[in-house]
């Protein structure tokens, strides 16, 4: 298609993107409809190289990270940062990003439709990976629940270090 429409490399990439989008997008298996965000990260990096774009980051340590979508390599290439929680517009629970999430217990929830516009910088927001629930605002009596239930896992995590310990 470069050589036969006269396109840059860039607008094809972009262009079969789209294309095959619609038709992961009519696929009933959650699995295999998550992997379409393995393309459009590879594509976009492609995309980034052919541009030679070096990508700047200004996330912080200890926030929680809201995006329109977060791919596995970009959770490895911050994996010094620590997250509290992390929250994507696209992307399901079966994809790679949420497995290597979870693989590191960040809480995330993946697949909140205009979470970005609905948000703003540096708003107060609960990230609720278990129930795969954000929860933006929370009242002092939720701030309060969360924290004890932070506390409750933190001791479990403690408990099942030791025990594995003392394992042979």
């Amino acid at each position: 298609r470069i050589k036969e429409e006269l396109i840059n490399a860039e607008l094809a990439v972009n262009e079969e993107l789209n294309k095959h989008s619609k038709v992961f997008k009519k696929i009933k298996d959650d699995y295999l409809k998550d992997r379409f965000d393995d393309v459009r990260d590879v594509c976009n990096r492609i995309i980034e190289n052919l541009q030679k774009k070096k990508t700047q980051s200004n996330i912080k340590r200890n926030h929680i990270l809201v995006s329109s979508e977060l791919s596995p390599a970009d959770l490895l290439a911050h994996s010094k940062t620590k997250f509290l929680g992390l929250a994507s517009v696209f992307g399901g629970p079966e994809g790679h990003f949420a497995i290597v999430a979870r693989s590191l217990s960040i809480p995330t929830v993946v697949g909140i439709k205009n979470i970005l516009k609905k948000l703003e910088d540096g708003e107060r927001v609960i990230i609720d990976g278990d129930k795969g629930i954000l929860i933006k605002n929370p009242t002092l009596s939720t701030l309060v629940n969360y924290k004890r239930k932070i506390e409750e896992k933190k001791n479990e995590d403690q408990k099942l270090n030791f025990f594995i310990k003392t394992l042979p």
